[in-house]
């Protein structure tokens, strides 16, 4: 039975205001319980219609989270958004964006569960064109989040897994253009290993370039 939320673009904004980073961690966590019994409470489908509306305070939240909000964030990342698979496409850039201050630090206990996530994301919308897009897109209009964009990326190349190729050459090219003039040392090595791993002269990737 479907349950219709009564004002509901009313209720996704007051939730989003309690994940204002001025708050404290305890009003951030209690909206997260608030979201998940929302999202149980709606089912998929439903929450898959108005995820524009939720993803507005959810999102930006992992950028300053504390480490006792990362997993709940996570968990509702796993288990309402991920499961959307094609439906999550029209906020795909933001749901990335989102997740990549979890690579920032190789060491962090979320680190991994980050990284499946993400793999998780590639494998559930089934559009290699439309994730490897907002990565790129991450790495040009992002530059805070530039570092694990890149490192994302250079971790998939280089182990050479299948899928991880398809973004519009165009965007590649201007994404890597303004990477390389980014002030940051770390940034401007990693995208210099991933153009050598990924953008062999004499590899199949770049052939499209000159396509």
């Amino acid at each position: 039975k479907r349950f219709d939320v009564p004002e509901k673009l009313l209720l996704a904004k007051r939730l989003a205001q309690c994940l204002q980073a001025a708050l404290p961690s305890g009003v951030h966590l209690k909206a997260l319980e608030i979201y998940q019994l929302l999202f149980e409470t709606i089912g998929l489908e439903s929450t898959a219609e108005d995820v524009a509306q939720y993803a507005a305070g959810l999102f930006p939240l992992y950028g300053y989270a504390s480490t006792s909000l990362k997993a709940p964030l996570l968990s509702l990342f796993e288990g309402y958004f991920v499961p959307m698979k094609k439906n999550l496409v029209p906020v795909l850039d933001g749901f990335i964006l989102a997740l990549l201050p979890g690579l920032e630090d190789e060491t962090s206990e979320f680190y991994e569960r980050t990284l499946r996530v993400l793999d998780m994301t590639f494998a559930a919308v089934d559009d290699s064109v439309a994730f490897l897009s907002s990565l790129w897109r991450a790495i040009l209009n992002a530059p805070t989040l530039r570092l694990p964009a890149a490192n994302y990326l250079l971790l998939k190349f280089s182990r050479e897994e299948e899928g991880f190729e398809g973004a519009p050459p165009g965007l590649q090219c201007i994404a890597l253009a303004a990477a390389l003039e980014d002030g940051n040392v770390l940034v401007l090595r990693s995208v210099l290993d991933l153009m050598c791993v990924g953008f062999q002269i004499n590899g199949n990737r770049l052939s499209h370039f000159s396509a």
